[in-house]
């Protein structure tokens, strides 16, 4: 079974390739259709060029050829712009001084988050500054697996999450993969896709052992570099949540290692 999303546009804008790359995973991993930019000048001509509204912005204050708080200038009073007067601004920097905070919050930006930062922080931010409700796909995960886990307590067996993320989404149809996956898995596990280039599969009566088997059945799918985390139930958490937090640990953690 195959499960598709709506997804929101967020843009990222900052210098820092590992900051780009780690926080892209990890956005696409919740369903959010993620670009990046390393420049101010960058980040512009994308909202200039791109053919939808972004929902979000996440920018950082020092850029190579400009600073944020300009760029929060030019989209909150630009004519050419005007669409972006009220589109929410997050500001991602190592920069916490009083008056560097003060100055963004005046400039127009909605929320301030410090470099380093967890994932849990970024996400909370993100869904608040997005007024998300509980329809997102990270809920409908979290719905698939409670119901998954209500029949292994009754069972008495165990199930695994395997969270697939690609490194670059050059190209990826990933509804096109999922597709040709789902020939593959049995009728019972489900597919669900988590992002522009990122999915997961939930596996009955699959322990991690049987859910790398599964893996090698579907590697001849994946092209590139995929990031892969597996958890299982009940031996490595004891809730949806837990489980979901588990695979996700691991991605990340896949990413620093590799970046």
């Amino acid at each position: 079974m195959a499960v598709d999303i709506v997804k929101k546009n967020i843009l990222l804008v900052d210098d820092s390739n590992l900051i780009q790359v780690t926080i892209k995973e990890i956005l696409e991993m919740e369903g959010y259709s993620v670009d990046t930019a390393s420049t101010f000048d960058e980040g512009i001509n994308i909202i200039k060029n791109k053919g939808k509204l972004f929902n979000l912005i996440i920018l950082d204050i020092h850029l190579p050829d400009n600073n944020g708080l300009c760029f929060i200038d030019l989209l909150r009073n630009s004519d050419e712009l005007k669409a972006y007067k009220n589109i929410p601004i997050m500001i991602l920097s190592s920069d916490s001084t009083v008056a560097t905070v003060k100055k963004a919050i005046e400039k127009g930006a909605n929320d301030y988050l410090n470099k380093p930062f967890s994932t849990y922080e970024l996400l909370k931010r993100i869904k608040k500054l997005l007024n998300e409700n509980k329809e997102g796909n990270y809920d409908r995960l979290i719905e698939i697996l409670q119901e998954e886990i209500e029949r292994a307590n009754r069972g008495n067996y165990s199930l695994s999450l395997i969270i697939l993320s690609k490194e670059s989404q050059d190209n990826l149809k990933i509804k096109n993969i999922v597709e040709d996956i789902s020939k593959i898995l049995r009728k019972i596990d489900t597919l669900l896709e988590l992002g522009p280039s990122a999915f997961c599969i939930v596996l009955p009566f699959t322990k991690e052992e049987g859910a790398r088997v599964v893996l090698e059945k579907i590697k001849d799918k994946l092209f590139g570099r995929w990031y892969i985390g597996i958890s299982e139930y009940p031996k490595e958490a004891k809730s949806a949540e837990e489980l979901c937090k588990k695979a996700k640990e691991k991605i990340t953690k896949e990413i620093t290692q590799n970046d």
